[in-house]
């Protein structure tokens, strides 16, 4: 529960006293000087993270296009199914040599997914 201690980080820090997830809780939005804000708010979190993928992908970097193109092909952190912006996303990190991104590629045009079937 709540009021249950969470300990410390280990016996490797003694000296930091044990609080209980309220107490963290309070500390963090104090050190944030604002309490209507939740440090543990993982939607925000998700947000800023899409955000920076989206930001890095468009300026070329191919990790970030692959893994723009993976969540466009699954559909998560908000982001709706969307087969042929994936395989676009695909395309142009696979264009920079990604590997990964290359397969997902080639198992989207052999499927036919989010672009027209080719047998490769």
């Amino acid at each position: 529960s709540a009021t249950e201690p969470i300990g410390n980080v280990g016996s490797i820090m003694p000296d930091i006293p044990k609080m209980t997830v309220r107490e963290l809780r309070t500390k963090l939005a104090a050190a944030l000087q604002d309490d209507s804000s939740d440090p543990f708010d993982d939607e925000r979190e998700k947000e800023d993270a899409m955000n920076a993928i989206r930001l890095a992908a468009a300026k070329g970097d191919a990790l970030a296009q692959l893994n723009l193109g993976i969540i466009y092909y699954v559909g998560e952190n908000g982001v709706e199914t969307n087969h042929a912006e994936a395989a676009r996303w695909f395309e142009l990190a696979a264009a920079q040599g990604l590997a990964h991104a290359q397969f997902n590629l080639g198992c989207c045009h052999s499927m036919g997914i989010g672009v027209p079937r080719q047998d490769l």
